[in-house]
């Protein structure tokens, strides 16, 4: 189990596995009289296989199974792999610099840092 903030992740090798530690966190919760909501609560299987499906509820309501998610600012895919978050990484960086380009690329930004460069080295 991985915690982080009001986060919590569980990592198992079974779908059984899986619904035990959810039905065992879900009946700490009901001791202090909280509530897992099962609309928050989302499972991503990681295989080989993408058709592989699992079955795990929170009071016989069925949770959604994810083919990717967000966890703590990576892209976790459900076949493990993240080559559309290089991308998406790409595309930030292309984006960012081409707000930059004329700034980088102007005269007047050249004349200014050679002329600093003579300063410094004078």
């Amino acid at each position: 189990m991985i915690r982080f903030a009001n986060e919590i992740v569980v990592i198992e090798e079974s779908e059984g596995n899986i619904q035990c530690a959810v039905g065992k966190i879900n009946e700490i919760f009901r001791t202090s009289e909280m509530k897992m909501n099962s609309g928050k609560t989302m499972i991503l299987v990681c295989a080989r296989d993408p058709k592989i499906k699992a079955d795990v509820y929170i009071d016989s309501q069925k949770l959604e199974q994810l083919e990717e998610m967000v966890y703590l600012r990576s892209k976790i895919t459900f076949d493990g792999k993240s080559v559309r978050e290089t991308k998406q990484h790409i595309v930030l960086a292309n984006t960012a610099f081409s707000k930059i380009h004329k700034l980088l690329t102007s005269k007047k930004l050249c004349d200014v840092m050679l002329t600093q460069h003579k300063i410094i080295n004078a």
